[in-house]
């Protein structure tokens, strides 16, 4: 379901996302703020073995799911989909709280104690406390980027304002919106919003082409970059 929600929030900004929120800054900094925790969060995280206690774990026990939140609310009031925020935001609360109660209780039964102990003293998602003793793991680790396909996930999200400041540029030219197709989609309306438009897809394309790179086999088969799936 959390897929869905995250297609449907961008189906959204395309679709009936209007005027830029007036202080086109704010929702920059949360997608900024969600881009940096995504990357943060996947940086520390580590699997299976031990609790993560460092960097964002220190606040929050789903930085990752957080990360989300902002980086998808943000989007929403970038594209002027305002009024959808609150529902996606529902939306999510009941996607989340479903997959964080049954993430929490593998959890418990893979940490015992440790777990316990850690979510007793650290939130959820809000960090309305202050930071947990710093644990003893091996910290930020650029490589758990690739291992859990972070970099081209984060990609494709990242770029969305651009594509959303052509297609913004490009619906609110004069006149029937089809009526000059093909020629007034490419170069839509200045050659700025055509320079958008194309590190868009180039962007796009290329996260594609990583996120497969990164799939790809080794010349015996293994995985290059084998995937790490469950809870931290």
């Amino acid at each position: 379901m959390r897929g869905w929600l995250r297609r449907a929030a961008v189906a959204a900004c395309f679709v009936v996302g209007g005027a830029p929120w007036p202080r086109i800054e704010v929702p920059l900094a949360l997608v900024a703020a969600g881009g940096l925790l995504h990357l943060l969060a996947k940086g520390y995280l580590v699997r299976r073995t031990r609790v993560t206690r460092e960097g964002p774990y220190r606040w929050v026990r789903h930085p990752f799911y957080l990360a989300n939140l902002l980086l998808e609310t943000g989007l929403l009031l970038y594209a002027g989909a305002w009024f959808v925020a609150p529902v996606y935001l529902l939306l999510a609360h009941l996607a989340y709280g479903a997959a964080i109660a049954e993430e929490e209780a593998d959890l418990a039964a893979v940490h015992g104690e440790a777990w316990r102990e850690y979510a007793a003293r650290v939130p959820r998602l809000l960090p309305w406390r202050g930071p947990c003793p710093r644990g003893e793991g091996p910290g930020f680790s650029l490589m758990n980027l690739f291992y859990e396909r972070e970099i081209p996930r984060l990609l494709r999200l990242l770029s969305l304002p651009l594509g959303l400041a052509w297609w913004h540029a490009f619906r609110s030219q004069e006149g029937p919106l089809l009526a000059g197709l093909p020629d007034n989609l490419l170069p839509p309306p200045s050659d700025f919003h055509a320079r958008l438009l194309i590190a868009f897809v180039g962007v796009q394309v290329s996260s594609w082409f990583l996120g497969a790179l990164l799939a790809a086999p080794r010349l015996d088969g293994k995985p290059r970059f084998p995937a790490r799936p469950g809870p931290d």
